[in-house]
């Protein structure tokens, strides 16, 4: 049975639906496109998935948190962000499912000046073995 980009989404969302991570958030987790919001969100997007016996491919989980206010200068909240992203990392390394294999390939913090927001970027490669 061949992989496609969904499974990829739909397995990070049940993994991060179903652990701290949805309780520790103000907002929501997503699939594909944040709505517009003021909360702390996870966005989940796929990345193209290559091959037949043994597919590979890669998602991003992506934690948004508010930018704060420190001295008049707009600035990363990096106790929340560090906070979230490591309830994210330990479900992202903690898994590996019967038919794939999952790790995170880079972490990243990444500006979102038009929204006034800062986000961990998590790019989580996936090995598919279809049996």
């Amino acid at each position: 049975m061949s992989r496609t980009t969904f499974d990829q989404k739909t397995i990070l969302y049940k993994l991060l639906n179903e652990s701290a991570v949805k309780t520790a958030l103000t907002g929501g987790i997503y699939k594909d496109v944040r709505p517009q919001s003021e909360k702390e969100d996870v966005v989940i997007n796929s990345l193209p998935i290559l091959g037949s016996s043994t597919q590979y491919g890669s998602a991003n989980v992506n934690v948004y948190v508010k930018d704060i206010t420190e001295n008049g200068t707009l600035m990363p909240d990096n106790k929340r962000l560090a906070v979230l992203s490591t309830l994210v990392r330990s479900v992202l390394e903690a898994h590996t499912g019967t038919d794939y294999n999952m790790e995170i390939g880079s972490e990243h913090l990444l500006e979102e000046p038009s929204i006034k927001y800062h986000y961990v970027n998590y790019k989580v490669n996936f090995e598919f073995f279809n049996l």
